[in-house]
């Protein structure tokens, strides 16, 4: 594959850095799905990106303002998936 030298602000550009279409999206989706699959892993939908996103942030905070909730609990409850670690009194 070529390498692309394209400076872009946009999340999923096309090969010529503009934006891409709704239809244009879902198409390479769904590419990226199947072979995403056929390697043995399960299927994921466009929304666990978000909430992956808010999961790795690094505190409740950061993934309220990564995104734009004014509530933390929506935050809390619907995107912060990820188990905390807990250390444990000795």
């Amino acid at each position: 594959m070529a390498e692309r030298n394209i400076a872009s602000t946009l999340l999923f550009p096309t090969d010529a850095g503009t934006p891409m279409t709704d239809s244009g999206f879902k198409s390479a989706w769904r590419r990226a799905m199947a072979k995403h699959i056929a390697a043995g892993n399960k299927r994921l939908r466009e929304n666990d990106i978000r909430a992956k996103a808010g999961s790795d942030a690094n505190d409740l905070q950061s993934a309220q303002r990564l995104l734009a909730h004014e509530s933390a609990a929506t935050t809390r409850c619907h995107y912060r998936r990820r188990v905390a670690k807990i250390i444990p009194l000795k």
